[in-house]
């Protein structure tokens, strides 16, 4: 079972799940916020995650390249790095699911939610480009190492109270979505 289909007891996420099996890589522009984190070992997160059915293998970013089938990681163009084949034994091949969004740890002392961020620290109703985090241009390269706008998605929002996502628009450049949340507050205990 992935992350999307079970709730990790401290684990949240806003995000979206594009539909298809056959995936080498997956794209998408983000803005980056500084999110707030209350407690020692929680973590705020804006990622792509690549894995394959059985969830043991997972990249949190990247693309698989043609010849080697190493997944490579590009930021703004620039090759920034790779994981190598060999380290895989089912994503050597291909990735089954991709995902694309946020999650934040919680760790949930004295029984209540804390003040933990995603995003920009905004419901993604509260704003648009200037305010909430977002994802633009998401899209994946299929079977045929075409990068494509994803059909259909499934969005995951394991605690909309805390942390939502709202799908903005679809067209040939990709999927636009606003993601975010502020954390302990009337809606997010």
């Amino acid at each position: 079972m992935d992350y999307a289909q079970k709730e990790l007891s401290h684990t949240k996420f806003a995000s979206i799940i594009p539909g298809g099996d056959n995936f080498q890589g997956a794209h998408a522009e983000i803005n980056i916020w500084k999110p707030l984190t209350e407690q020692p070992y929680e973590f705020s997160a804006s990622q792509i995650w690549i894995s394959h059915d059985n969830g043991q293998e997972v990249i949190e970013a990247g693309s698989q390249e043609d010849s080697t089938a190493n997944w490579w990681l590009l930021f703004q163009n620039t090759l920034i790095g790779y994981w190598p084949n060999f380290i895989f034994k089912q994503l050597s091949v291909k990735a089954t699911k991709i995902a694309f969004g946020g999650q934040v740890s919680n760790t949930q002392p004295n029984g209540r939610h804390t003040n933990t961020q995603m995003g920009s620290g905004h419901m993604p109703v509260e704003g648009g480009f200037a305010i909430s985090s977002f994802f633009h241009e998401v899209q994946v390269l299929d079977g045929n190492r075409e990068s494509i706008t994803p059909n259909t998605v499934s969005v995951v929002r394991t605690k909309p109270g805390c942390y939502d996502l709202k799908l903005d628009k679809k067209d040939s450049s990709g999927i636009k979505f606003y993601y975010g949340g502020l954390g302990f507050s009337d809606t997010c205990k």
